[in-house]
């Protein structure tokens, strides 16, 4: 299975929902660039948030517009802690 994403962009958006429980589109785009390979572009981007609600890591639900809640906790906190 190929994805755009990589591990460490994905522990680089779990910080982004510390001190909150949703995130709109541009922060959570603006939280997944700074952990992005340099270069990359807002296409590579838009392609990261996808591949991470298709792995359940953050999800929008029905009719929440521009707003993002993280996924699955165990996911999040698991791929958080291989990260320190």
């Amino acid at each position: 299975m190929s994805r755009s994403y990589s591990p460490w962009v994905a522990a680089g958006v779990a910080p982004a929902f510390h001190d909150t429980a949703t995130l709109v589109d541009h922060e959570l785009d603006t939280a997944i660039a700074a952990t992005s390979p340099a270069g990359a572009s807002n296409r590579d981007v838009l392609r990261c948030r996808r591949d991470l609600a298709d792995v359940e890591y953050v999800w929008k639900p029905p009719g929440a517009g521009s707003v993002w809640q993280p996924g699955i906790p165990s996911l999040m906190g698991r791929i958080e802690s291989h990260a320190h």
